[in-house]
């Protein structure tokens, strides 16, 4: 799985989990994750991130989902009441 490098502070063609964050991300690596993790995506969220966000939800045990209605890929900015909402509901 390759990760977008805006936001991560990856060069270009950088694979997540490559240099300084140890192994590439798996799903198998993404199996052994033992840490409450919450996947939410915009309804207007790229294709690509959409495929994304559903490997993880597949391959990380007992991943919650949600879906923002509206929301894409800046959606702390332009959803963020509905973000902490859902955050708030999901880990508060």
């Amino acid at each position: 799985m390759r990760c977008r490098p805006a936001g991560l502070g990856l060069g270009a063609g950088q694979r997540c989990g490559a240099g300084q964050f140890g192994a590439p991300i798996s799903a198998g690596s993404l199996a052994s994750v033992a840490v409450p993790v919450h996947v939410i995506e915009g309804s207007v969220t790229s294709v690509v991130d959409r495929a994304i966000c559903a490997a993880v939800r597949r391959s990380v045990q007992h991943a919650s989902h949600s879906v923002i209605a509206g929301a894409g890929h800046m959606m702390p900015l332009s959803h963020g009441a509905d973000l902490t909402r859902v955050l708030l509901r999901q880990f508060g």
